[in-house]
């Protein structure tokens, strides 16, 4: 009997109710080897490796198969329609009569692909076209630990039955240097197969991992081969069912297939379970995550998110108390691990409900902030606590961190209660980019005690070459410089372009950086040049990337925009991109655009030198007043701007960005305002609130005859007038009042925020969109335009890029109030503006999408 036939057991048909795998070995390493790289493969992802996101297709060029198309033809065809459209980011193919050679596709193993799609010729020991690799050549790869899923349309790779290693399982079975290599797991078959029927299979197995299968959607190797065979056994009647009799699945079929760079989960729950208890809830943030519940390697229960949200029924081994394991894992997400505490709700027990850090609007701890951390407890127990703190420390004595407000305590903490504790520590200004560093969190009470360790990092440095050249010391060099390319970039609105070079020459870009601790360089690059040699392998024209004149990676040919990422050591270290030009080649071949392009580094841990301070725009190392007005002047449109400015990172310099500075130079933890009324009485203009206001800017049309007056109590108040158009920031106004204004006029644009975040404010004549609800969302939100008379009204959402990816409304408003809401449950995870405009107005904000 063949192994699939094992998994068919229900009726007399070849559709599996269980899917069979198969570990087979000559010696017990064989067998080890595979079972580690299975566990590894899911538990162990590693952190920024573009190689999840590579895919190879190997090729003859004989045909005609599926769609009357030649093998080559079918392998393009899966790539151009099922594969780049979803997480894949770069496809090699290697194919007969188009240069494909053993070298082109054991360099493209080697650096690593995820996926392997394979069809053309087999035999028992090797693939017969386009890389017509042998159990020698499978033996002696170098992927140590970045392994493909392999799906061979191909004669007898599966054989195992007749020698002491076929193909396949040469491929499970291969190791360099006691490291894993070869594959995660492969699909070969163990007989002749026919030349069409499993193209069918293998085009759905593709459609399936990339979701376009309707109504299958199948996350294991296992269920994407099974599934798309059966899919291949409607397609085809008998031929197919004859091949689905004999593919067979070499390697662990229950492994999760990865096919993009690892992420981490939020995962947020209760470590506290009482007996009793009928279900555990862990918040996610995802759906389609599995969390589960283990004691001693006994389940305890499981459920998948709805919602984001996982609910997991306990049973009775919830009903004593001790430590459950808790496990979170999610497509393409690092696996999560940690501790659940059943306990006996007799006397009282205080616990860590939640720990929040306000990483503020731009998400990240920089250099200069102060973070607020905000600790929930909570009572579980059935009797009242007394003297109950919280401190929070350094773990290691740490330069660079103070600990501002340490320690909270209360006297008394009644049963089923909860209480919050406001906790602080600042980042100094001569922190490092990168720089990690961890705080203990310590909970005592008379009863129990626990201690949870919070580990963050500081914004790293990331060169977007949005300033040109100016922020680093960059070195450009060779026959032509590098220069900057606003028409091609990975994200923001530039890049590093290569210079335009002939025969024999190159064009470098360089930069020296002091490392201060371990880390990783990673950056995004664009190749558009001559490819490596179709029979030769050589490469004449390409990228090069070089730490300490080591080279470290190579491209050529057509490579879209796609990360890479290599360690870097703590010391003094040389950075350099060169791209080469047919340095063994007497003739010029242009090929592409012949050139190469670099965007987003993301660098190691270095120091935040002068001009890098956050806030600190003049450069004089000080982050002061003097900082806020030359971020006003450029909100105003006086001096020109410039990208270290946008401290919110949003693309505009309003008085969000003011609001940050003042946040730094303050230092201080205020009660937010969370609404504003605006108040006109008889032209002067004041803002009532429940709270601190950071900043207000507006925009007011007006006629020639008016004229305003600023309040003087304000860290700094500021306005410009062009036209009939008047822009007014004021930051940090100490009183209600703003200004006094004669003359009419109307608010044609309006942000009023806090320490923090844009708020709403109720005023009755001016067009605006309130603030969204819910922000952040996921699917969708809700927001209120006012516009002052009737008028035709554009709303547009927008990405960061400034691509335009939906409509809410275009066209004749009515004045008064309109509900608008967006569903963007077809749009990636992300910020977003949503922007309104009519005539001569427009009001945005910022939305965020958390999926």
């Amino acid at each position: 009997m063949s192994d699939p036939s094992y998994g068919f057991i229900s009726g007399n048909d070849s559709f599996a109710e269980v899917i069979v795998g198969r570990f087979s070995g000559n010696n017990p390493a064989e067998i080890t080897t595979q079972v580690q790289r299975s566990i590894d493969y899911e538990l162990y992802p590693e952190l920024g490796a573009s190689w999840y996101d590579n895919v190879l297709g190997v090729a003859s060029a004989e045909g005609p198969g599926y769609g009357g198309m030649t093998d080559d033809q079918f392998s393009d065809f899966l790539w151009d329609t099922i594969l780049s459209g979803y997480t894949y980011d770069s496809f090699t193919g290697v194919y007969d009569g188009s240069g494909g050679t053993d070298a082109a596709g054991i360099n493209a193993i080697n650096s690593g692909v995820s996926l392997v799609n394979y069809t053309g010729h087999g035999s028992i020991t090797s693939w017969g076209n386009g890389a017509s690799l042998s159990n020698a050549q499978i033996n002696s790869l170098t992927n140590s630990n970045k392994l493909p899923f392999v799906i061979t349309v191909g004669c007898n790779v599966g054989e195992f039955q007749s020698v002491s290693a076929c193909f396949t399982e040469t491929w499970q079975r291969a190791t360099n240097n006691g490291q894993a290599t070869g594959s995660i797991a492969h699909y070969g078959s163990t007989i002749p197969q026919s030349w069409e029927p499993p193209m069918h299979g293998q085009w759905a197995m593709n459609s399936i991992i990339t979701e376009s299968y309707d109504n299958n959607i199948s996350r294991s190797l296992g269920g994407i081969a099974i599934n798309g065979s059966m899919h291949m056994n409607e397609a085809q009647g008998a031929s197919g069912i004859n091949e689905t009799n004999h593919w067979t699945f070499f390697g662990d079929p229950s492994v999760v297939l990865r096919s993009d760079q690892p992420s981490n989960l939020n995962v947020n729950f209760n470590e506290i379970i009482l007996i009793g208890q009928d279900e555990f809830v862990v918040d996610v943030g995802v759906d389609g995550a599995l969390a589960s519940l283990s004691r001693n390697g006994e389940l305890v229960g499981s459920a998948y998110s709805v919602g984001g949200v996982s609910i997991i029924p306990l049973g009775s081994t919830a009903d004593s108390p001790g430590q459950l394991d808790l496990t979170v894992t999610a497509y393409n997400k690092f696996p999560y691990e940690s501790n659940v505490t059943v306990l006996t709700p007799e006397g009282a027990f205080v616990t860590v409900n939640s720990v929040e850090i306000d990483y503020g609007s731009d998400n990240t701890i920089s250099a200069g902030e102060t973070i607020d951390v905000t600790v929930e407890l909570e009572n579980l127990g059935n009797d009242s606590s007394s003297l109950v703190e919280v401190t929070l420390y350094e773990m290691i004595d740490n330069p660079y961190i103070t600990i501002i407000e340490g320690s909270e305590s209360i006297n008394n903490l009644s049963d089923g209660s909860l209480a919050s504790f406001n906790l602080s520590f600042n980042v100094s200004n001569d922190a490092p980019y990168g720089h990690a560093f961890a705080l203990q969190l310590d909970l005592e009470s008379e009863e129990n005690s626990s201690s949870s360790t919070l580990e963050m990092t500081v914004e790293a440095l990331v060169e977007s070459f949005e300033s040109a050249f100016n922020d680093l010391d960059w070195s450009l060099s060779g026959n032509a410089e590098w220069s900057i390319d606003s028409d091609q970039f990975y994200e923001g609105n530039s890049s590093a372009r290569s210079g335009t070079i002939g025969n024999s020459t190159v064009s470098t870009l360089e930069l020296t950086m002091d490392i201060l601790e371990d880390g990783n360089i990673s950056f995004y690059k664009r190749v558009s040049c001559e490819p490596v040699g179709s029979f030769s392998g050589n490469y004449y024209d390409f990228l090069a990337f070089y730490i300490d004149d080591v080279e470290q990676d190579r491209w050529a040919g057509e490579v879209a925009w796609s990360q890479n990422s290599y360690a870097v050591s703590a010391g003094e270290h040389t950075f350099r991109w060169t791209f080469t030009k047919d340095i063994d080649s007497s003739d010029d071949v242009f090929s592409g655009e012949d050139a190469v392009w670099i965007d987003s580094i993301t660098f190691p841990p270095v120091s935040s030198d002068s001009n890098s301070m956050t806030g600190d725009i003049n450069g004089d190392m000080i982050v002061n007043v003097l900082d806020v007005i030359q971020v006003v002047n450029m909100a105003l449109g006086e001096q020109n701007t410039d990208n270290s400015a946008d401290l919110n990172q949003d693309g505009v310099i309003n008085v969000l960005d003011v609001i940050q500075i003042v946040n730094i130079i303050l230092e201080g933890r205020v009660e937010d305002a969370t609404r504003a009324s605006l108040i006109d009485n008889n032209g002067e203009v004041s803002l009532a609130s429940d709270g601190y206001i950071g900043g207000v800017q507006m925009t007011l049309s007006h006629d020639s005859d008016f004229s305003i007056e600023l309040t003087d109590d304000a860290l700094v108040s500021k306005y410009n007038t062009k036209n009939n158009s008047t822009t007014l920031i004021i930051a940090a106004p100490y009183t209600d009042y703003l200004f006094t204004a004669s003359g009419d006029y109307t608010i044609v644009d309006m942000i009023v925020a806090n320490s923090s975040d844009q708020i709403a404010v109720s005023t009755p004549s001016m067009f605006t969109l309130d603030a969204a609800y819910p922000n952040p969302f996921n699917p969708s939100t809700t927001m209120r335009l006012h516009v002052p008379v009737e008028s035709n009204v554009n709303v547009g959402v927008y990405n960061l890029m400034g691509q335009q990816v939906d409509v809410l409304h275009n066209g004749l408003l009515s004045s008064g109030y309109t509900t608008l809401t967006w569903n963007a449950s077809n749009l990636p995870s992300g910020m977003y503006i949503v922007k309104a405009t009519s005539n001569s107005y427009t009001s945005t904000q910022k939305l965020m999408l958390l999926k």
